[in-house]
C-alpha cells in the first residue's frame, strides 16, 4: 500500500496494477475476501489513471488505499475471532424460507469501482414492515455476456417472470432461501406465483416516499 500512495496517483504503473489484481485473486487474498475487494478496486483506479480517464477519483483511491492499509495492520493483530470478522465473507449464509407473501417495489441498476455490475429488486412483507431483496448480478471478469439490463427484463426468476414483471408484482414465494439480512436466492425449489399485475406500492408501508416535494 505504500508503494501505491507513492506511485500509483502519479505514474500509475501498469505492472503494479497487475500485481495488486493477481495479489487479490491469489491464495493470500482469498482468506480475507474484503481485502481482496479492496484490492480489486485500487487497481481498478489506477487503471483508469493509466488510462487517464474522467472517472478517475483521486479521493476514493486514497480512501481505498488507506482503508486497504488500515485493513492489513488490523488483521495482522486481530485474534482469531475479530481476525474472521475483518476478512469479510464471500458469500451469505441462506437458509429455507416460510413461504412469503411479497409486493415488488422496483429495483436499480449498480457497478462497483472493481468491475462487479448486477440490478437489485426490492420487496416488502406487507405484514411485517420488512423489506426483502434479490440480486442478478456477475463479478469483475465474470461472463462478459452479461448484461444487468438485459437479465432485468429477458431473464425468468423463481421458475416465473423476469424482475422486470415481479418487481411491480404481488406475488406469492415459497421454496426460496433467505439470508439473516434478508436476502433472498433463487434455488431451483424456488416458485413465485403472479397474484396481481403492476402494483404500485402503498404510501402508508415503511419506506415509501410518497411525497418527493
Amino acid at each position: 500500500m505504500g508503494e501505491v500512495a507513492r506511485l500509483g496517483m502519479n505514474l500509475a504503473p501498469l505492472p503494479l496494477e497487475e500485481s495488486l489484481f493477481e495479489l487479490s485473486v491469489s491464495s493470500r487474498a482469498d482468506n480475507p475476501p474484503r481485502l481482496a475487494a479492496l484490492l480489486r478496486a485500487v487497481a481498478a483506479q489506477m487503471r483508469l489513471r493509466w488510462d487517464r480517464t474522467l472517472d478517475f477519483d483521486p479521493a476514493r483511491m486514497l480512501e481505498l488505499t488507506a482503508t486497504a492499509a488500515a485493513l492489513v495492520g488490523a488483521l495482522g493483530q486481530a485474534r482469531a475471532e475479530r481476525r474472521a470478522v475483518l476478512a469479510g465473507k464471500v458469500r451469505r449464509d441462506f437458509a429455507p424460507a416460510d413461504p412469503l407473501h411479497l409486493v415488488g417495489c422496483g429495483g436499480e441498476r449498480w457497478a462497483t469501482v472493481s468491475g462487479a455490475r448486477g440490478v437489485t429488486a426490492w420487496f416488502i412483507e406487507p405484514a411485517t414492515g420488512r423489506w426483502l431483496s434479490t440480486t442478478l448480478a456477475r463479478g469483475a471478469g465474470q461472463d462478459p455476456s452479461f448484461m444487468p439490463g438485459d437479465a432485468w427484463h429477458h431473464q425468468p426468476l423463481w421458475h416465473s417472470e423476469p424482475l422486470a414483471v415481479l418487481a411491480h408484482a404481488r406475488i406469492e414465494l415459497d421454496g426460496s432461501r433467505r439470508s439473516a439480512d434478508d436476502r433472498l436466492s433463487a434455488p431451483m425449489s424456488a416458485r413465485a406465483t403472479i397474484i396481481e399485475r403492476s402494483i404500485r406500492p402503498d404510501p402508508g408501508w415503511p419506506g415509501v416516499v410518497h411525497d418527493w416535494e
